[in-house]
């Protein structure tokens, strides 16, 4: 069974697989989604082409970074972020990588999947050097399975795996970290608070890139809308409307 939502910029349609509800197309110029969700383990030569050792941001060059998320909702902060690697690294493109599972934070009271994607890809049709990929919709939600499967589908690719200082210090407790710090290159974003000499990244294969700050978060924007304050100059004019109804909605069928 399927069903399809229209707006005047985009459609997207919905289909349910596996218990997940999976956007099976989306606009051509933002990247085509994943339709059926199928991990292929890639073999290790593979895997050792996507990565390489990285001392210095010049290393990144033609890498695509991957910025993953709740994106609940998508904020200028989001935006700010992709524009600075694409300004101060040689990173060819900024992936935006929604997820429908996280491990680390609960389900309950978020936005659907769906509607945050759609909110993601109105957002980013302002965006050159940008995609919506949507290879996290229906997986384990594990960051591992995810690259892999990656790796498989896109062997002539490079990648790097955006993080900011204070998640890094997480990276030990993460699913499969073995296999992550050998087979994954991160692109780390200070963050204040976080003293990347105490982090222990030795092991890893790591650049930081220094970024202007942007003190926007989603935790603040959904605290906005609960008590029905303005949100203006926190998230993109193009979606401000439907992300305050999107979240009254949500609130009020509580």
């Amino acid at each position: 069974m399927s069903s399809a939502i229209w707006t005047n910029w985009i459609a997207i349609r919905f289909t349910t697989a596996q218990s997940c509800i999976l956007p099976r197309a989306i606009e051509p110029r933002l990247a085509p989604a994943t339709t059926v969700w199928a991990l292929a383990i890639p073999n290790p030569k593979s895997i050792a082409s996507c990565v390489a050792d990285l001392t210095n941001l010049n290393d990144l060059s033609g890498y695509s970074a991957i910025l993953g998320g709740s994106f609940d909702p998508i904020h200028l902060g989001h935006l700010h972020i992709a524009r600075q690697i694409l300004e101060l690294s040689p990173i060819s493109s900024v992936i935006f990588m929604p997820n429908n599972k996280h491990h680390f934070k609960s389900n309950t009271g978020r936005l659907p999947f769906e509607k945050r994607v759609l909110l993601m890809a109105k957002a980013l049709q302002e965006m050159p050097n940008c995609e919506l990929w949507l290879d996290d919709a229906c997986g384990t939600g594990y960051t591992d399975d995810l690259m892999r499967g990656i790796y498989a589908k896109h062997p002539s690719r490079r990648f790097c795996f955006v993080i900011g200082s204070d998640i890094a210090s997480t990276l030990p407790n993460w699913h499969n970290y073995e296999w992550l710090k050998t087979n994954l290159s991160f692109l780390i974003i200070p963050r204040p608070g976080a003293d990347l000499e105490l982090l222990g990244l030795s092991e890893l294969d790591y650049c930081i890139l220094e970024t202007e700050p942007c003190p926007i978060s989603s935790t603040r924007i959904r605290e906005l809308i609960r008590l029905g304050e303005s949100i203006r100059g926190l998230v993109s004019p193009t979606i401000e409307a439907d992300i305050y109804n999107y979240y009254r909605e949500l609130y009020e069928a509580r």
